[in-house]
């Protein structure tokens, strides 16, 4: 609720982007006290508000304990979505799959780049590339990152779902937030599209997180969306106007928090996946390692 992100997002776009948090938040809630029918009631509700809800379902699916209980839960969730888009189906289907169910962010750009996004790394290394050598190999870079920008949802998906199955035995309500705070880690990271207000989905998810990855989240998206939402309204205290299309030239300051923040996501996302991995392989006990390193002191 103190979360500097909700309060910016809240004011200026008045949408119902911060309550997805709170859906997936109270679903976990019900699903911790054993009553699926009203966890799956809220989440299929959530699906009125915000399709993106469904990056939770592969971690829901995993946690729960059995096959009986995950079909309470899903199919009172699918029946609860369906009652909202049932009419605009039998309308105008053609609106409701394009417009809703295929609609995958927007990318946004100004004049001196994208706002969010792997994609500005990739244009940094184009750039570095093209002034250091001359082979012709940026076309076949180029094929390579349309290929991966085309494709960009479905390979998101696979990692999310691979990654809730590897953290399937955590199943506790403190384990499912956690798991659901890295997935979106891992979605803010791999993704090139979206606004700004998707930031705030996952902010009740933050204090799950290991306090490292808690602070460096919330320095650099809050530091990014505050002088962002500065510059698009023209004050400090945030009062003004908020008119993105009359302010396309990005300060220096910006993007530095903006590739801070991109890169937070990107470097913990990879960091979460290949802990998990490497932890279900037993490989040295690597994530006991790495809590030494960063937690010396605290480390029996």
């Amino acid at each position: 609720m103190l979360n500097p992100i909700t309060f910016i997002m809240s004011a200026y776009h008045g949408n119902t982007d911060s309550a997805v948090g709170l859906v997936i938040l109270a679903t976990i809630y019900y699903i911790s006290q054993n009553k699926y029918l009203l966890a799956g009631l809220i989440f299929g509700f959530g699906g009125w508000l915000k399709w993106i809800v469904i990056l939770a379902c592969p971690v829901l699916f995993f946690a729960l304990p059995d096959f009986k209980k995950r079909v309470k839960f899903f199919v009172t969730a699918v029946c609860t979505f369906s009652v909202s888009y049932f009419p605009m189906l039998l309308l105008v289907p053609e609106v409701l799959f394009n417009s809703v169910f295929q609609y995958g962010g927007i990318l946004i750009t100004t004049k001196v780049g994208f706002i969010w996004g792997i994609i500005i790394f990739y244009q940094y290394f184009i750039d570095l590339y093209s002034k250091l050598f001359i082979f012709p190999i940026v076309e076949s870079l180029d094929k390579l990152f349309y290929w991966y920008f085309t494709h960009e949802r479905v390979i998101i998906a696979i990692v999310i779902i691979s990654y809730s199955w590897l953290r399937r035995y955590r199943s506790s309500a403190i384990d499912i937030n956690k798991t659901i705070g890295e997935v979106f880690c891992i979605f803010y990271g791999l993704t090139n599209h979206w606004g700004f207000q998707y930031l705030v989905w996952s902010t009740p998810f933050w204090v799950f997180l290991e306090l490292p990855f808690a602070i460096f989240i919330l320095v650099s998206t809050t530091g990014y969306i505050y002088l962002l939402y500065s510059l698009v309204c023209g004050s400090w205290f945030l009062v003004g106007k908020w008119d993105f299309a009359s302010h396309p030239y990005l300060s220096k300051p910006i993007l530095f928090f903006r590739d801070f923040s991109v890169s937070v996501f990107l470097g913990s996302s990879l960091y979460f996946f290949v802990t998990v991995a490497l932890e279900k392989l037993n490989f040295f006990k690597f994530k006991q390692i790495v809590r030494i390193l960063i937690y010396p002191k605290h480390t029996k």
